[in-house]
């Protein structure tokens, strides 16, 4: 019997994080047995300190005091991607403050603690190792273990700097880009264009939310490849789908009225528009330039004011993108 688990679909993604764990741990003590090299203990990461979970945020083991549990796993997951590939403590630093949620947000003290009790769950995995009889795999685990502590410890540090003093904390403004057809044309003109107006004030609402960073009840899509991993915010019906394109910018990719879960038209229509953004997706991350993000402030506004006036104005057409 293999030493190693399989994932398969069906798992959520907690399973998922749980057996990769698990699976390296189990790779690490393999490839140790095979060598049969008595392994030198390692030294601690530099950015150990000391540790303690005792906090001033009560740590909750309850998910449903969060309105929506997909709202923790988007700020969750883009912290733990952001950190992937960052070895730099200046860097992690910065990656945890960008991906933390906004104070004004109103399920933050809730979701900074769900952060909080997953990254103390994924500690906990490593317990087992611990006490194991090859030294390397204990010498890995105590390393993994002190990663976490780090990531928590900036995670607390967020929330007491952002409440020690609440006139000074700084409003996040994120700066807000728009896809566009092959020929230069805003989808998310055309889109409100043929919406009715009633949707309009919900429709500002949310574009505000991604504005400044509040994300109203943002959720991730899973329905299929395509769509997979990319974030949603929604209100009463209405959907705006968008992707992060650097620490504080933002794409919109789709705006729809959402009237129910079988409407094949928004559905055929949303995996029409992110095929196309998944092939220019590389292409459209490095054509974000200040000229474009100047521009595409003015056509927010101006989406801004015709969403308010209830008649949308769509922008001349131009390759600004690349495409």
């Amino acid at each position: 019997m293999s030493i190693f688990k399989e994932l398969n679909s069906s798992m959520n993604l907690d399973e998922m994080r749980r057996i990769i764990k698990e699976n390296s741990m189990n790779a690490i003590k393999l490839k140790n047995k095979i060598k049969a090299i008595d392994a030198i203990p390692k030294v601690k990461s530099d950015f150990v300190f000391n540790y303690s979970i005792e906090t001033d945020i009560e740590i909750i083991d309850d998910e449903d005091d969060i309105d929506e549990e997909e709202e923790f796993k988007y700020y969750y997951d883009n912290m733990m991607n952001a950190l992937a590939n960052l070895s730099d403590i200046e860097e992690k630093e910065q990656a945890i403050y960008d991906n933390m949620p906004s104070k004004e947000n109103k399920n933050y003290v809730n979701i900074i603690r769900r952060i909080i009790l997953e990254l103390i769950k994924e500690r906990e995995i490593y317990d087992e190792y611990l006490s194991d009889e090859d030294v390397s795999v204990r010498n890995d685990a105590i390393l993994e273990q002190d990663k976490l502590d780090f990531i928590i410890n900036r995670v607390k540090n967020h929330h007491n700097v952002k409440n020690e003093d609440t006139n000074q904390v700084n409003v996040t403004k994120n700066n807000i880009i728009f896809l566009r057809t092959n020929s230069g044309n805003v989808y998310a003109e055309n889109d409100l264009s043929s919406i009715d107006s009633e949707w309009y004030p919900a429709f500002r609402g949310l574009l505000e939310s991604i504005e400044d960073g509040t994300f109203k009840n943002v959720k991730r899509l899973t329905s299929n490849r395509i769509s997979q991993g990319i974030p949603e915010v929604k209100d009463y019906g209405v959907r705006i789908v968008f992707d992060k394109v650097n620490p504080n910018t933002y794409i919109i990719l789709d705006m729809f009225v959402k009237k129910s879960d079988h409407d094949k038209g928004y559905s055929e229509q949303l995996i029409n528009r992110l095929s196309f953004y998944r092939q220019n997706e590389d292409t459209i991350k490095k054509n974000v330039t200040e000229e474009l993000i100047k521009n595409d402030s003015i056509i927010l506004e101006n989406i801004k004011s015709g969403l308010m006036n209830k008649s949308i104005t769509k922008t001349k057409g131009g390759d600004i993108l690349g495409l």
